[in-house]
């Protein structure tokens, strides 16, 4: 009887999973891309400007209106781009992680446990580990 609960415990999981990005590929489905990634790249001089601040946390009032339309629970800037957190737990964080068009790179800098997938260019599905 364990292994037949094991089985829908891990059957949950993956569904609750892909449920995450499902629900952020609808929501991009609404968005234009090139503006999402333009608001980014306007956004990112605000945030990070030249000097390169690392990791910041963007207050809701700064959140650019293709931003707020995904209703994200935080959003966050980096060096690279933007996280657009859709889903948090203990665990993990979940979202859309944008470049801002123009970057030179068009893709996320890989780190230990952070996952990335390619929604469309230069936007990612992510999940971070808390």
């Amino acid at each position: 009887m364990f292994p037949s609960r094991l089985w829908l415990v891990l059957f949950l999981v993956l569904g609750a999973c892909r449920g995450g990005r499902a629900a952020a590929e609808r929501a991009l489905e609404s968005v234009d891309v090139n503006a999402l990634r333009r608001e980014a790249a306007v956004l990112y001089k605000q945030t990070q400007g030249a000097r390169g601040a690392g990791f910041v946390i963007v207050g809701k009032a700064q959140w650019p209106p293709t931003f707020r339309g995904l209703a994200p629970v935080r959003v966050g800037s980096y060096p690279d781009g933007f996280s657009i957190a859709l889903r948090t737990d203990a665990d993990t964080e979940q979202g859309l992680y944008v470049i801002p068009l123009e970057f030179a790179r068009p893709s996320p800098t890989e780190t230990k446990g952070a996952r990335f997938e390619r929604l469309a260019e230069g936007v990612f599905w992510y999940e971070f580990p808390r």
